[in-house]
């Protein structure tokens, strides 16, 4: 498993539905290129990217059902990896908010999702 962290609002009702939702791959959707949803190794690196990147505001970790070696690459310039086929993503035990606030990364690298 590795891991990405998501808006709860968006996420938590997708999960809840018990259809299956997904980080988005690298590829095409929807008609337009997606450099692959942006993951980390692990449950502490997405948390140190998001408290170094002061990104806050219902948002927490969650996994994603993939392997880092085998279905990740890594892009230039980017301090994590992205997602080469589109995986699913499950909830943790223990998932935070991490604050009020709403800054974020462009949905485009944080949250595509199953869906929409």
């Amino acid at each position: 498993m590795i891991y990405c962290f998501g808006l709860r609002a968006r996420y938590e009702p997708k999960l809840d539905s018990g259809q299956p939702f997904f980080k988005i791959g690298r590829g095409l959707h929807d008609f337009s290129f997606h450099d692959g949803g942006a993951v980390f190794l692990t449950e502490n690196d997405a948390m140190a990217f998001m408290l170094a990147n002061q990104i806050e505001g219902g948002r927490s970790v969650y996994g994603v059902l993939a392997e880092w070696d085998v279905d990740t690459i890594q892009l230039p310039n980017e301090p994590y990896r992205r997602l080469v086929k589109s995986s699913p993503i499950v909830r943790l035990p223990f998932n935070e908010d991490m604050s009020e606030s709403s800054e974020s990364l462009p949905r485009s690298d944080v949250e595509r999702g199953g869906g929409g």
